[in-house]
């Protein structure tokens, strides 16, 4: 039985999706949401991966505010992992991890300069 009590906003935003290969390697795939809540989106594709796959997201806001405030690029960027939980011709559901990270986007001239705490 599916929880779908949460809010989901139509949103259409750009999203890497990360798979890890059988030998470690990073697959990435460039894809878009079609919407999203506080506990999972739904990614736009027409081969979604299996039910239960496990998957490192980075979605991407545009927040307008954002570039005037602080001047950055205009966009930070949410790291966040979970599992495939459904999928149909579409695409597929991705359930949210609790575990995840919110930044701002560097310039790449920022990045050189970058300071990266430990955890």
């Amino acid at each position: 039985m599916e929880n779908r009590n949460l809010e989901r906003y139509k949103l259409d935003l750009p999203v890497k999706l990360i798979t890890k290969g059988e030998s470690g390697e990073a697959n990435v795939l460039e894809l878009h949401t079609r919407d999203i809540s506080s506990k999972g989106t739904f990614i736009q594709t027409g081969q979604p991966l299996p039910k239960g796959s496990h998957v490192e997201l980075e979605v991407y806001l545009s927040i307008s505010k954002l570039i005037e405030m602080i001047g950055e690029q205009g966009q930070v960027r949410v790291k966040v992992e979970g599992e495939v939980i459904r999928t149909n011709v579409s695409g597929m559901a991705i359930l949210f991890d609790k575990r995840y990270e919110i930044m701002p986007v560097k310039r790449p001239d920022e990045e050189e300069n970058a300071v990266h705490a430990e955890r």
